[in-house]
């Protein structure tokens, strides 16, 4: 039992989940992106990541359609993802 309590202590930081504001892979490169392309189209953001996604993440496009998938067994829609192109593109 005493073994397991470092451990337990270690898994104490993680369940209480991400910090406030801070964001995933996906929305760090987005947010990169778009301050390069501020006018880019969702369309065109997806063809850009699928060319080279961020570490740990392999977009796909079959049968169940559109999406990003994170290590993890994680994932953002093609739908999310465009709603993140609208939300990170900044404002002029």
């Amino acid at each position: 039992f005493n073994r397991m309590l470092p451990i337990a202590n270690t898994g104490l930081r993680f369940m209480r989940g991400r910090k406030r504001g801070t964001v995933g892979p996906v929305r760090v490169w987005l947010r990169k992106y778009m301050v390069a392309h501020p006018k880019a189209t969702a369309a065109q953001a997806w063809q850009a990541i699928a060319k080279k996604p961020p570490k740990g993440c392999e977009v796909r496009e079959n049968r169940h359609g559109k999406y990003i998938e994170r290590e993890g067994g994680k994932s953002t829609s093609y739908r999310q993802f465009a709603n993140l192109v609208s939300i990170e593109r900044p404002t002029e």
